[in-house]
């Protein structure tokens, strides 16, 4: 059997693209991963993801916190990304994301906030804002074709 990857070092204040709508951002020695998706190319059937990560999962071992904006949509949300949640000590999300998914999800309400501890004693606080599908659905559980 194959050693694990090598972890990606940290580079605080830096964000990465990992692919898709997947962000890796190093903030105040935090490391965060947004709407994390690790699937392999394939069809989501009105999309089609072309390429893999740029960085797989198994080189962010160390996350302090995943944020996931809807979970509701294979593209935004795959298989390897949920897996990936399950392992991390903190996932935000929406209130009904956060029922759906269960621990480590913790669920915010349109603009409340959670605030963390950086290791340098200092805090980051993030704030949950509404969004919009560019079809206009609301991403707040009020339409019924997209149940955020």
């Amino acid at each position: 059997m194959g050693s694990p990857p090598p972890r990606l070092p940290r580079h605080d204040g830096s964000a990465m693209v990992v692919g898709g709508p997947t962000t890796l951002l190093d903030l105040g020695g935090l490391r965060i991963v947004s709407d994390p998706t690790f699937d392999t190319p394939r069809s989501y059937g009105h999309l089609t993801k072309a390429e893999g990560p740029a960085v797989t999962e198994g080189r962010l071992t160390d996350v302090d916190l995943v944020l996931v904006s809807h979970d509701n949509h294979a593209d935004n949300f795959d298989d390897r990304g949920r897996a990936f949640t399950s392992t991390a000590p903190l996932l935000l999300t929406t209130t009904g994301g956060a029922k759906r998914l269960g621990s480590p999800a913790e669920g915010l309400a349109a603009w409340d906030t959670h605030s963390l501890r950086r290791p340098d004693g200092g805090e980051l606080t993030v704030t949950a804002v509404p969004a919009r599908f560019s079809d206009g659905a609301c991403c707040t559980g009020k339409r019924r074709r997209h149940r955020c």
